[in-house]
């Protein structure tokens, strides 16, 4: 997949050659990027009743306590 990616990557700037910015240079690899991800978005490899049978035997999580939620709190900020 990445190899991939940069093969269009490069195939794309062999075109354009020379850079002036690094802006030039971060629209078409953004461009390849973005197209890759519309690409992986549209597909699933795995079902989502798959996915959840996954999860059903797992226990659900407790919320927090509140030592560990303002602990978090401090961690975040």
């Amino acid at each position: 997949m990445q190899e991939r990616t940069n093969r269009e990557t490069r195939r794309r700037s062999k075109v354009v050659q020379v850079f002036p910015s690094e802006a030039s240079l971060t629209r078409p690899v953004g461009a390849v990027l973005c197209e890759q991800d519309d690409e992986w978005s549209g597909s699933r490899y795995f079902s989502e009743e798959k996915i959840s049978e996954l999860y059903e035997d797992r226990p659900k999580p407790e919320p927090p306590t509140e030592e560990r939620s303002e602990e978090l709190r401090l961690v975040a900020d």
